[in-house]
């Protein structure tokens, strides 16, 4: 093969390198990149006792709406050394368009019944549980209202990420990932969406617990 060749055949294949990097890196300033920049270089490399379990189950519930009073969030099952990614759609536009309505009413934002309607900005948390440690990540984003026309846009804000012991009684991990900024004439508040991470069976206990109790209630109303 010729000198000519195989420089040729060198600039190719690190071209084809490059390309890869850049595809395979999660954009900046997302859910992915959040988790994965810090996932990277913390507990990755853990390595858990003989007699640790391979797996460990969390509940993730939503807080920061009026609704969520009616919810018990969601049981996850993680595995070692796998990243579980859960979706987001959950938002405190109900909240805000309850709170705020002479102001919003009519708007696009309280003009819907569908939370995916409201923003086009898919979410997610990422959850890692290594033997030893459960990890997360999200973003952290700010929603600003300052005229009733204006459209809704998503600004970022920080990074969050959090690791607590795989324990039963270790404490909740709490990943805020839209503050809501009001700004409006005669009216100013903030308002959150938040993802708490529950850990261990006391997840489970506590959905159960939840779940009779709504049902006694449904029972005598």
């Amino acid at each position: 093969i010729s000198s000519d060749k195989l420089i040729k055949t060198m600039h190719l294949l690190l071209l084809a390198s490059l390309i890869l990097f850049v595809h395979g890196k999660p954009e900046a300033n997302t859910d992915e990149s959040c988790f994965y920049s810090n996932y990277n270089a913390s507990y990755k490399t853990s390595e858990p006792a003989p007699n640790i379990s391979g797996t460990f189950d969390v509940r993730v519930e939503h807080s920061g709406d009026i609704t969520d009073i009616f919810t018990i969030g969601d049981l996850y099952t993680l595995k070692m050394n796998e990243v579980l990614k859960v979706n987001s759609t959950a938002l405190s536009y109900i909240t805000v368009c309850t709170v705020f309505n002479d102001e919003l009413a009519g708007t696009n934002i309280c003009n819907t019944t569908n939370d995916n309607d409201v923003l086009d900005d898919p979410r997610m948390l990422l959850l890692n549980y290594n033997g030893t440690h459960v990890c997360g990540g999200m973003g952290e984003k700010d929603i600003k209202i300052t005229k009733t026309d204006n459209k809704i846009t998503p600004t970022w804000k920080q990074c969050n990420y959090n690791c607590t012991e795989a324990t039963l009684d270790t404490p909740n991990m709490k990943f805020t990932y839209y503050n809501w900024i009001i700004d409006l004439p005669n009216a100013g508040s903030n308002y959150t969406d938040t993802l708490i991470v529950k850990a261990g069976v006391e997840a489970k206990m506590a959905s159960t617990v939840m779940v009779f109790c709504l049902l006694l209630v449904a029972k005598f109303v």
